[in-house]
């Protein structure tokens, strides 16, 4: 298995921190039951939405490992751990092979 990359961990919660909204993060917290006895009992949100989420793993794949994403699904942060989630989907969708005529002879006329 690859080594984390140094940073880029940090700098995706960094990211992701910055992109939250006070609102959205209370409206999560309600959704998501986040009091005490409550089905997100102490979990802790931002307020990102998840359209925004996967925009930022895909942009991260390209340079993210497994332990980069074993970094995340460990964060406190409810976002955090969903964009791990989401990396891990994105690291391991198979790639979309370019086909044109002149490569497949099987090309479908």
């Amino acid at each position: 298995m690859n080594t984390p990359t140094a940073d880029l961990p940090t700098q995706l919660i960094e990211t992701l921190i910055s992109m939250g909204n006070e609102r959205d993060a209370q409206a999560k917290a309600k959704y998501l039951q986040a009091l005490p006895g409550g089905y997100g009992e102490g979990d802790q949100f931002v307020g990102v939405r998840v359209p925004a989420i996967r925009s930022l793993a895909r942009e991260a794949k390209k340079q993210a490992t497994l332990d980069d994403a074993a970094v995340l699904l460990d964060h406190e942060i409810h976002e955090v751990r969903l964009l791990g989630a989401v990396l891990l989907v994105e690291l391991f969708k198979p790639a979309r092979p370019t086909r044109t005529p002149s490569s497949n002879c099987f090309w479908p006329s």
